[in-house]
C-alpha cells in the first residue's frame, strides 16, 4: 500500500470516536431515498464500499436492503462489527474486490474515492462496474476542487489525510471512461445540508449506472 495513504488509514485509527462523533448524523438524506428507491428497494445487496463504523451500512439493513460493509480501517471496522453483529463487514481495498462479478445492485461509496490519487480511483471504478449488476447503480462523492494534497483537520483527527479535489466534469469523465453511463453530477454544500454548525464545504455527488455486461477497457 501506498504511504500516503497508509497515514490517511492511520489518521482514521487514531481517533475512531471523534470521527463516529463527527459524522453520525451525515448521511445524505436526499441522495440515500434516491439510492435506494432506485436500486429497487428490499431484498437487493448492496455494497457500502469505505463503510466507515457502520452508519450507512445500518441504514440500508434498516430499509430492507441485504448490505455489506468493506474498509482499511481496523478501528473503524471494529466499531462496525461491534455496533451491528447483524451485518456482514470486511477488511477490504476498493481497488482490489474478492466479490465476483456481478455481485451488487447498488454500490454506495461515500467521501471515499476522493482519498485516492488518479490511478487509484479508475482501479476502483473498474472494480465497482465488474462486481455491479447489469443496471446496477452507483453513488460516489468527492470535495469540490482541483489538485490533491495532505490536510490536517480537526474534524476528525490531529493527523493529516490525502485529499484528491474534483470537479463534475472531472468525475463524469472518470465514470465514462469505466463504463458508466446515466451520469448525473452535481455540487451540494456540507453546511446547508446539515446545519451550521458543519463546515462550509462544497462536494460532488454523483449517480451513475452499469449499463454494460462487459468490463470496459
Amino acid at each position: 500500500m501506498s504511504e500516503y495513504l497508509d497515514r490517511t488509514i492511520a489518521a482514521y485509527n487514531q481517533d475512531p470516536d471523534k470521527y463516529e462523533a463527527s459524522t453520525a448524523g451525515m448521511t445524505p438524506p436526499v441522495e440515500f431515498r434516491r439510492f435506494v428507491e432506485t436500486i429497487g428497494g428490499a431484498g437487493k445487496t448492496v455494497l457500502d464500499a469505505g463503510c466507515a463504523f457502520g452508519r450507512d451500512t445500518a441504514e440500508f439493513k434498516a430499509s430492507g436492503l441485504i448490505p455489506v460493509g468493506i474498509d482499511l480501517s481496523d478501528e473503524l471496522l471494529r466499531k462496525a462489527v461491534t455496533s451491528h453483529p447483524d451485518i456482514r463487514f470486511q477488511k477490504m481495498d476498493v481497488r482490489k474486490l474478492s466479490f465476483d462479478d456481478h455481485s451488487f445492485d447498488g454500490i454506495w461509496c461515500h467521501a471515499v474515492l476522493l482519498h485516492l490519487k488518479d490511478d487509484g480511483i479508475i482501479t476502483a471504478l473498474r472494480e465497482f462496474h465488474r462486481v455491479l449488476k447489469p443496471g446496477g447503480i452507483l453513488f460516489i462523492s468527492f470535495k469540490k476542487g482541483e489538485g490533491a494534497r495532505e490536510v490536517v483537520e480537526d474534524f476528525s483527527s490531529n493527523s493529516a489525510r490525502f485529499f484528491n479535489y474534483k470537479t463534475t466534469e472531472a468525475v463524469m469523465e472518470m465514470l465514462q471512461r469505466t463504463g458508466f453511463t446515466d451520469i448525473d453530477a452535481y455540487y451540494i454544500n456540507e453546511r446547508d445540508l446539515f446545519g451550521p454548525d458543519k463546515r462550509d464545504l462544497d462536494w460532488v455527488h454523483c449517480f451513475s449506472k452499469n449499463a454494460s455486461q462487459q468490463s470496459p477497457a
